[in-house]
């Protein structure tokens, strides 16, 4: 499996990590699992970590699928902070971004796990 879930209870977040390559399929797959883990609970906060994976297989239109896992899911407001270092990356994760910009999620993307943990209001140790 190329993502791994990690729920931090006392913190509301659920840290998803992926590796290798991450498609349209391999997305929908983590975020499906993401909220039918038994410690995941509506309005956790989450990051979302792709500085090992690549994502050129990856398309809007999956991007507007994982939305609607979202919006099927959750009905409170919730932040999602993705770390994508590199172009590719970044730029996908921009596209999510702004197609989640009228939904429960607010998502934004940083190029360092520092910023994202910032933002999400937690200390760095608590993802490492």
């Amino acid at each position: 499996m190329s993502f791994v879930h990690k729920m931090i209870e006392d913190k509301k977040l659920a840290l998803t990590i992926f590796s290798e390559d991450v498609s349209d399929e391999v997305l929908i797959a983590a975020r499906e699992a993401m909220v039918r883990h038994p410690q995941w609970k509506p309005g956790f906060n989450e990051i979302v970590d792709i500085r090992k994976a690549t994502s050129e297989h990856v398309t809007a239109k999956g991007l507007r699928h994982l939305m609607a896992i979202v919006r099927k899911h959750v009905k409170v407001n919730f932040k999602t902070a993705i770390v994508a270092p590199d172009l590719l990356s970044y730029g996908m994760s921009r596209t999510y971004e702004a197609i989640t910009a009228e939904s429960f999620e607010e998502v934004a993307v940083f190029k360092t796990m520092e910023e994202a943990c910032e933002w999400i209001g937690i200390d760095k140790g608590c993802v490492e």
